[in-house]
């Protein structure tokens, strides 16, 4: 699994990583990331902006992969 940093490394980056990992892969940094927003994580605290967009980016990358085909009308 990888790690989540907390620095804010460019975004086409982190994306670009994201691309290139299985499924598997990404799920398990998905749930990382989900874990790294919970108030167990941070001592009770709000989560750390960088781990908000950690997780917004691989929902986001899931989403792109199994988006399901628009309906036709």
């Amino acid at each position: 699994m990888q790690a989540i940093g907390t620095q804010n490394d460019d975004l086409e980056k982190r994306r670009e990583r994201l691309r290139k990992m299985r499924d598997k892969q990404l799920l398990e940094y998905g749930r990382a990331c989900r874990y790294m927003c919970t108030p167990e994580a941070n001592l009770g605290k709000p989560p750390q902006e960088s781990s908000v967009i950690h997780l917004r980016e691989a929902r986001a990358e899931w989403e792109r992969r199994h988006a399901k085909p628009a309906e036709k009308k």
